[in-house]
């Protein structure tokens, strides 16, 4: 029985047009224009109804996005906001330095020029507050900065304080209640089941520690605490086997009304979004008596998503979860049937060996897009925890359900916190391993030869299956519990049904079906590549013996910390790095090898805000001046000054206090130690930027950075000093302890850097990178995927 792709064309077309309708819009109807002659003209001509089919359905998604698009009220500066919370209010990575962040639906937006209008999207508040629950009904009041186009939020609301704040009602407050109830409980767990036990049974992975965190993502663990397919399989399936002597019909509905339950508990994550999809597709099929598909389910789930949220359409994670869901049930069934079907065991341990498998070799070109490496300990990995991850799960899903018997949670928690116990071990001891990962060319065109390469070996995998006999068939499937195809873990399962239906013969894939399938990834791959930023966080500017860095703000915009000398032609750099906005320039002291070419800059592309240093010079009243001319007021860098520019959060960590110097000489180690130190959490990354601090200063720094504690420590990236001059202090080095540090240096008389600077930074395991030997420097998840 070969694949159903009829439904295809219309998933990808929805995609496409979701993408360049958030993105794009004039493009997005031109282009709809054009498709819909061309669907017409085939219909007409060649009776193709999937492409007739596509032109509407990209119809319907262009619609939607427009009518969404109408309903997000944006404000030209004060704004009061009233919705429910996506998620929790949280401290950023910079901790409590900087603003608590927090996602709102809202549902109604008042300008402050006018009455309060209906409104719909999601903005971000940025302000007080931490420690407001998910689900909360909550009122802010703050300042409205429109954010750019094709985000999951359209706004920020900056300076946020809280109105009022009230509990959900109805079934959303009781959800929110046991969920509350059920983080309580977990609280006397060990430290790792903390943070997995909710993680892996809701989403919560709040309380996860640092450590593991990055040891799951480094070994592609990281899925476990975001709820997915296989989630949605396990629960589904235990629920058929409960309801066995049930009807159809009333399998269906129960089916249906615990897809609904989990959606309200876990919230609209990507790929929880995309396997409720699928599990309600399945679902209906299995009500009206027919057997589930899951290409057809899989497409008929991306086309409602896309309706129902274009925004979906350039999110990395739903991109993930259905390239991974696609290669899984395309494969992993015809892998598994290669074994004699007399070895049930060994066909069982197959496909549970081939799942991870799999979903690497589909996810890993994508994953290449914004780290360029390959990971190679992530299988591994997977197959290891695949026992305790039923225990884990399971164990954290009856728990939630029983939290009004304390007995049994009991019990059920220590269960799940045996799982953990193993999943974290697995986590840690596989992320040391050495060769975990290996480079691989970043980028478009790496993604394009990694993707070629999977691509065959998908299509050995899922090559012909071992049969008895020139037309041996498969023999019927007898369990009547897993037949629906939900996601990954669904591909170890057997069908519902009996009969002829399940009796049909198993052909290997199609060059037709190959071709399908490898257009559609490619599509995910060029509408990623095309419509996301470059894979950077931070951009090192080579800009001779001067300095200029740029940390991702948006897609487009960006942080930029000094601009360097007028030659250094930093104006170009932003070209290259393709950044068309400042969200905020920062000028960390009044000399001419940091803030030389502001003119050029300030020319080239619009400021929204600016910070300089607290030194008074002459350099730094014309720096006033040329801000002035642009409309733009900076404010003055002093420690604990705090914001936000788009995604990214930033404080300031140093001086601290208005320094009164003078300009004295080239040098000028009183203004440098007035150097404006910044710290910005940006993608995830954490980046220090030191300006030209000398030894007084970096003094200060260190007690500013030993008060802040973690979020100031064991940063990601540091800007080095002065150029690396031997100038370091190395209690601040440790503290810092950064995975990368940059040197923006050029030919210069002072010996910069110095070997002392560098072997400081390596001697703290960083990695050493300087302008005047690697160019422009770009730093990406230098933690891993």
């Amino acid at each position: 029985m070969n694949a159903d792709f009829r439904l295809v064309p219309a998933a990808a077309a929805a995609w496409l047009m979701a993408a360049l309708a958030v993105h794009l819009p004039g493009v997005a109807q031109g282009v709809l224009v054009a498709v819909a002659a061309i669907a017409v003209g085939l219909a007409v001509v060649k009776g193709r109804v999937p492409l007739v089919l596509a032109g509407a359905v990209a119809a319907g998604v262009v619609l939607s996005a427009a009518v969404q698009a109408s309903q997000m009220v944006l404000c030209d500066g004060a704004v009061v906001v009233h919705g429910r919370a996506a998620g929790n209010g949280e401290q950023t990575a910079l901790g409590a330095m900087s603003p608590a962040r927090m996602s709102l639906r809202v549902d109604a937006v008042a300008c402050a020029s006018g009455p309060a209008q209906w409104g719909s999207g999601t903005v971000v508040l940025l302000g007080e507050v931490d420690g407001v629950l998910r689900d909360t009904i909550v009122s802010a009041r703050g300042r409205m900065v429109e954010l750019e186009r094709g985000g999951s939020a359209y706004a920020l609301v900056m300076d946020a304080e809280l109105l009022s704040v009230e509990s959900a009602g109805g079934l959303v407050g009781l959800v929110s209640g046991r969920r509350a109830d059920f983080l309580g409980m977990t609280a006397e767990l060990s430290p790792q089941a903390q943070g997995l036990v909710p993680g892996m049974t809701f989403g919560d992975d709040s309380a996860l520690t640092d450590v593991l965190d990055q040891a799951m993502k480094r070994t592609s663990l990281s899925h476990l605490t975001a709820i997915s397919g296989s989630h949605i399989t396990m629960m589904l399936a235990v629920i058929l086997v409960l309801t066995v002597h049930l009807s159809v019909r009333w399998r269906a509905a129960l089916l249906l009304l615990a897809i609904g339950a989990l959606l309200l508990l876990v919230g609209p994550d990507a790929s929880v979004v995309r396997a409720t999809a699928m599990a309600t597709v399945g679902a209906v099929a299995l009500w009206r008596g027919r057997p589930p598909q899951a290409i057809p389910a899989l497409a008929t789930g991306i086309v409602v998503l896309m309706i129902l949220d274009p925004w979906r359409a350039t999110s990395l994670g739903f991109a993930l979860s259905v390239s991974a869901s696609a290669a899984l049930v395309l494969v992993v069934p015809r892998l598994a049937l290669r074994v004699p079907e007399k070895k049930v065991w060994l066909r069982r341990v197959v496909a549970v060996c081939a799942v991870p498998l799999v979903a690497q070799l589909a996810c890993a070109p994508i994953i290449l897009l914004f780290s360029p490496a390959v990971s190679l300990s992530s299988v591994l990995a997977n197959v290891l925890v695949t026992p305790a991850v039923p225990l884990a799960t399971g164990a954290g899903m009856l728990a939630l359900l029983t939290t009004q018997w304390e007995g049994v949670v009991c019990v059920l928690l220590r269960i799940a916190e045996a799982g953990t116990w193993w999943i974290a071990e697995v986590a840690m001891d596989v992320s040391r391993l050495p060769g975990a990962s290996v480079p691989w060319f970043g980028g478009a065109i790496g993604a394009l030869l990694l993707g070629t390469v999977n691509v065959a070996i998908l299509a050995v995998l899922a090559g012909p299956p071992r049969v008895r006999g020139r037309h041996a068939k498969e023999p019927p499937r007898r369990s009547p519990n897993l037949g629906i195809v939900l996601g990954p873990a669904a591909t170890r399962s057997r069908g519902v049904f009996h009969g002829p239906a399940n009796n049909t013969q198993i052909r290997p894939p199609k060059l037709k079906s190959w071709l399908i399938a490898g257009a559609f990834t490619g599509l995910i791959a060029v509408g990623i590549v095309a419509l996301r930023p470059e894979p950077w966080v931070v951009y090192q500017c080579d800009v001779g013996q001067g300095s200029a860095t740029l940390i991702r703000a948006g897609p487009s915009s960006a942080v930029m910390i000094d601009v360097g000398l007028a030659e250094g032609r930093s104006q170009d750099c932003l070209s290259r790095a393709r950044v068309s906005q400042l969200d905020l320039l920062v000028l960390t002291h009044p000399h001419a090898d940091h803030v030389g070419n502001l003119p050029a800059v300030l020319s080239a592309v619009p400021v929204r805000e600016a910070i300089v240093s607290p030194a008074r010079t002459s350099v730094a009243e014309r720096l006033e001046r040329e801000f002035d001319a642009v409309g733009v007021t900076p404010w003055t860098g002093l420690t604990g000054l705090s914001g936000s520019a788009s995604a990214a959060t930033w404080t300031v960590l140093w001086p601290d206090r208005a320094r009164e110097v003078q300009d004295d000489g080239v040098e000028g180690a009183g203004v440098n130690d007035a150097s404006v130190v910044l710290l910005v959490e940006s993608g995830g990354a954490r980046i220090v930027a030191l300006g030209d601090v000398e030894e007084l200063g970096q003094v200060g720094l260190v007690e500013v950075v030993q008060r802040c504690g973690k979020p100031c420590q064991d940063v990601d990236v540091v800007i080095v000093a002065h150029h690396g001059s031997k100038t370091q202090s190395a209690e601040l080095t440790r503290l810092l302890s950064p995975e990368v540090a940059i040197i923006g240096v050029g030919e210069n008389r002072y010996g910069h850097p110095t070997p002392e600077a560098i072997e400081l930074y390596e001697a703290v395991g960083a990695v050493v990178l300087r302008t005047d030997r690697d160019g422009d420097i770009r730093v990406g998840n230098v933690r891993g995927p």
